[in-house]
């Protein structure tokens, strides 16, 4: 085991051989210009790999050598030339930092037995198909990308960080089952209905919510916060973007949504009052018409 992993090591023809370093554990090959790692298979003993910031354009690899690599827990293969996000057997790797890369779908990734830390950021997904069917993931980050649906987040019951913001989602109707849910960031989308805030009520864990940067979002500004409580009352939210919620605007939210309740109940029971009006008197009707 190296006593400090390998920095700055130039492969000037791209490749990587580091053959020497049998019982390797840790390695350290960022800001490289590497394109080849494959001969990281031959090191058994491996727990961390860490080359971001090189030239790396496929991880087909850990497929293609299943067998292998058996112990390594975390991987960072971020600001990469990677185009997709393909099936990691190894089973022990609980945190996979892919952000910055060029990969447009993870459709071929069939999930993770033990994946906990997932990170997408700044990549071209349009969608999250494949990105399900991770027991253990916590922390899943798929900002900046461009992102018009959640529908294919399935079988994620363990996951309690969610960021999407940066994308291009134009509502919340499609949300999937997260029960474990507790911070949500879904800012600087395409949002611009507020109708669909009740969706919000299934994630029954839920503390942290923010919009910030969605049209319908800033067109609330300051009312955002009472919107969000409103809607989701049976909640403990506690933050909204970046305001606390106090005691003072529970109270508001609660007084303002029975206003709400009140004001409803009594248009339509003028409304009701009308059409029985109109039903008792068919010729004043006509008249008025």
């Amino acid at each position: 085991m190296l006593e400090e992993p390998i920095q700055d090591l130039k492969a000037e023809d791209g490749n990587c051989d580091i053959n020497a370093y049998e019982y390797l554990q840790h390695v350290n090959l960022s800001k490289n210009e590497i394109r080849d790692i494959k001969t990281f298979t031959s090191f058994p003993h491996l727990l961390t790999i860490d080359c971001s910031s090189n030239q790396i354009g496929d991880i087909s690899f850990f497929e293609e050598f299943a067998s292998h690599l058996q112990f390594v827990q975390a991987v960072d293969l971020s600001s990469n030339k990677i185009k997709q996000l393909t099936n990691i057997p190894q089973p022990r790797v609980t945190r996979l930092n892919l952000s910055e890369n060029e990969i447009s779908s993870c459709a071929n990734f069939s999930g993770h037995p033990s994946m906990m830390f997932l990170e997408l950021k700044k990549n071209k997904l349009l969608n999250c198909a494949g990105l399900g069917n991770m027991p253990c993931l916590t922390t899943l980050n798929i900002s900046e990308n461009e992102i018009t649906t959640l529908k294919d987040l399935v079988n994620l019951p363990s996951l309690k960080t969610l960021n999407v913001n940066s994308n291009k989602l134009e509502s919340l109707e499609d949300l999937p089952d997260l029960p474990s849910l507790e911070h949500f960031d879904v800012g600087a989308n395409v949002i611009e209905k507020g109708d669909q805030l009740s969706k919000l009520t299934t994630f029954r864990r839920l503390h942290v919510f923010i919009m910030a940067g969605n049209p319908w979002a800033d067109e609330k500004g300051d009312d955002l916060k009472k919107e969000v409580l409103i809607a989701c009352d049976e909640l403990n939210i506690k933050k909204v973007n970046e305001d606390e919620i106090t005691a003072d605007d529970k109270a508001d939210a609660a007084e303002e949504k029975k206003n709400r309740i009140q004001a409803a109940k009594e248009a339509e029971e003028e409304r009701r009052a009308a059409e029985a009006e109109k039903a008792a008197n068919p010729e004043a009707a006509e008249e008025e018409q």
